[in-house]
């Protein structure tokens, strides 16, 4: 996803309204476990989208590869709502 999805010039660009974390879950680090239990994440590739409140709004999230126009949708889903 890293090519086809996050180097892509109108990805890149809205991202910049994000505040964007990656965490690689093949290399064990006790803080990745806790996001992993914290946020449920069974498998990779997840996307996840946490509102100002801190707060993950469920019904955008991504747990599988996808192209670049799902992962806009989505963004532009949650930068729009209230």
């Amino acid at each position: 996803m890293e090519k086809k999805v996050f180097s892509v010039p109108e990805v890149v660009e809205l991202s910049k309204h994000f505040v964007t974390l990656r965490v690689d879950l093949t290399k064990k680090h006790p803080r990745q476990a806790e996001l992993q239990k914290q946020y449920k994440i069974r498998g990779v590739p997840t996307i996840i989208f946490v509102n100002r409140d801190g707060i993950e709004e469920k019904d955008l999230r991504i747990e599988s590869f996808v192209g670049s126009n799902e992962v806009l949708k989505r963004m532009k889903m949650l930068i729009e709502k209230p």
